[in-house]
């Protein structure tokens, strides 16, 4: 009878180890960003990592950037999947394959490379306290092409967070 019940506590034990390890964790959402220097760009980013019971981990979600530099002409950048998201805090960092496109008078030219991001969820909307940020590089996949961009969310919302 012992042994039953200490075999009863140890299977509960481990499921209830295996199932804490399960979750979701990422970001989402969006909304204009402003750099240091006064440009403007908006952003959309809904990356997430979901690990199940048995340990199996999926990653995905995409993130996009776009900013006007003129007329007919701006830049964007997009990640239509993400390979390595993590939770840290109110901190995601995500990264995976991306395009970067520029677009001068009207004319668009398209590089492939990779985009590393960092998002900070810092406040609710409309809530006191420092804004919620973004950070993130493209790199070519030859190397030959780099563009980054870092601000404060001016309009919007980021959310940070994990749940079981």
């Amino acid at each position: 009878m012992v042994f039953r019940n200490l075999s009863l506590v140890g299977l509960i034990g481990v499921a209830m180890a295996v199932s804490a390890a399960a979750g979701v964790e990422g970001a989402l959402g969006g909304g204009q960003l402003e750099n240091a220097s006064g440009e403007k760009g908006m952003v959309n980013v809904a990356v997430q990592k979901r690990t199940d019971n048995s340990g199996n981990v999926r990653v995905g979600g995409h993130f996009h950037f776009g900013r006007r530099t003129g007329n007919r002409s701006g830049v964007e950048v997009g990640m239509r999947r993400a390979a390595e998201v993590a939770v840290t805090g109110n901190s995601c960092t995500f990264s995976g394959p991306a395009v970067y496109v520029t677009i001068t008078d009207g004319t668009r030219s398209r590089v492939e490379g990779t985009v590393s991001a960092t998002v900070e969820d810092k406040r609710r909307p409309r809530a006191t306290g420092d804004p919620d940020t973004c950070s993130f590089t493209f790199t070519s996949t030859d190397g030959a092409t780099t563009y980054s961009f870092s601000g404060n969310l001016t309009r919007g919302d980021i959310k940070v967070g994990t749940r079981p």
